[in-house]
């Protein structure tokens, strides 16, 4: 039945027309996805910043399904406001739903951390301004970003974006001292081609949905195998065990 393993709460920009179709497919049987959206148009530091002041009202819209978890699902909003921004919002989550919360720009450190990468190369689909505002809260993280390459698109051009070009995307910011690629941003199309480009560049690949799709099912502390969609997801397992 639906949620009765758990329901995961998301806080989506209201632009975002990717996050929830991922998410829907990675999750396993008796889980359940659940959104309330943050008003947003073009991705701009001012209008991420003016999309953040929605949070509480959105976590009060989602606390009404009655969650497991919230994760706060947009990368640049996440990082906005450097080290520590991210923890702030997880606490204004927390304070009102009473459930545990994380952010996107959390769970991509923690996958960092976990797996031991300090040398990573970034795609994006975002302009000069959100790449180095990007580029560093991972620096200040203690990641070193060996390249990241944006594609400055408008909303409307994001939810058109063929996968050929996201894969495109990946191998040009590629290099060979980089032990991962990330492609950021969860309104970016990636999780059918993750699982290729791992083959074919020989390092992780992974994206924004899919670094907080398995944090949320760490917290939540539910064990998965997903193959063929990159390494990441082969298995899963909570922070205890």
């Amino acid at each position: 039945m639906y949620g009765t393993k758990a329901r995961i709460g998301l806080l989506v920009p209201s632009a975002n027309t990717i996050a929830e179709e991922e998410f829907n497919a990675l999750k396993p049987d008796g889980v359940s996805v659940h959104a309330a959206r943050m008003f947003i148009t073009n991705p701009t530091v001012e209008n991420l910043a003016r999309m953040a002041d929605d949070t509480e009202s959105a976590t009060e819209m989602i606390a009404t399904a009655r969650p497991s978890i919230i994760a706060f699902v947009c990368t640049t909003g996440s990082l906005l406001g450097g080290i520590g921004w991210d923890e702030k919002l997880i606490n204004r989550i927390e304070k009102i739903a009473e459930v545990p919360a994380t952010t996107t720009a959390t769970a991509v450190i923690r996958v960092f951390r976990t797996l031991g990468l300090s040398k990573i190369a970034i795609g994006t689909p975002y302009n000069g301004e959100l790449n180095s505002m990007e580029a560093d809260f991972f620096r200040n993280s203690g990641i070193e970003v060996l390249d990241i390459k944006g594609l400055d698109l408008s909303t409307e051009e994001m939810h058109q974006l063929p996968l050929e070009t996201v894969m495109e995307l990946a191998r040009e910011v590629d290099t060979p001292k980089a032990e991962a690629v990330f492609l950021s941003c969860t309104n970016l199309k990636a999780l059918p081609v993750v699982g290729q480009l791992e083959k074919e560049l020989n390092k992780y690949v992974f994206s924004s949905n899919i670094a907080t799709f398995w944090d949320v099912m760490r917290l939540l502390g539910l064990k998965e195998e997903i193959k063929g969609l990159g390494k990441l997801l082969q298995s899963i397992h909570s922070p205890n065990r």
